[in-house]
């Protein structure tokens, strides 16, 4: 846990452009289907149903999370420069790691 001042963001260890994104309980492509669905990401904590907005844009991202992936492969797969990925990945990561469903490792790799 850090505790730094309001509106600072430290950035997360391993979330360079080599970092491996996992996605826990779900596929890439299934969360992608329920994106471009939904526009969100429905989660249910200690009986809590919450609807995480995720833009539909980021569907073609989550669909190519395999475990073996970097970001940049992701990105390059998308036709993204890193900018315009990065613009696009932020709320997913903020979204999905916030919620429990997605970590980084590079384990498989």
């Amino acid at each position: 846990i850090y505790a730094v001042p309001k509106g600072r963001v430290v950035p997360k260890a391993g979330q360079g452009p080599q970092a491996v994104p996992h996605l826990k309980g779900v596929s890439g492509a299934d969360l992608a289907r329920q994106i471009e669905r939904h526009g969100a990401v429905n989660v249910t904590r200690n009986r809590e149903k919450l609807a995480l907005p995720v833009d539909r844009a980021a569907a073609v991202l989550l669909r190519q999370i395999d475990g073996r992936r970097s970001l940049q492969d992701i990105a390059a797969g998308a036709r993204l420069d890193m900018l315009g990925f990065t613009a696009l990945w932020r709320p997913v990561d903020r979204a999905l790691c916030g919620a429990g469903l997605m970590l980084y490792s590079r384990l498989l790799r």
